[in-house]
């Protein structure tokens, strides 16, 4: 779901964890360009958006639509492929129940 208000596209989004509607995700700045767009995510913590405060794996601060969307998104959800993340750590080892006799 997005709306837009003079420079700005806002986009939320259902999340399974807050059934009460739709959320703020995050805020498009148009830049003169279709494909350039300034990255700006929601802080539920200040209700308000910000383009400084990405984390710095996010990478550019600008792009398309779809890339703020995907990059975003990834920010909430985690990777789409679970190999982004690098290898995974393998699980502690399980514990045997010592036997009496």
């Amino acid at each position: 779901m997005s709306a837009t208000a003079g420079r700005f596209c806002y986009v939320s989004a259902l999340l399974p964890r807050l059934p009460r509607g739709p959320a703020p995700i995050l805020r498009l700045r148009y830049q003169g360009s279709a494909d350039r767009w300034a990255i700006g995510i929601y802080l539920a913590s200040s209700d308000r958006y910000t383009e400084s405060e990405l984390p710095t794996s996010f990478g550019p601060k600008t792009g398309t639509p779809e890339e703020g969307v995907d990059d975003t998104f990834i920010l909430y959800a985690g990777p789409k492929n679970r190999s982004l993340n690098g290898p995974q750590p393998a699980p502690p080892p399980r514990r045997q129940s010592a036997k009496h006799e």
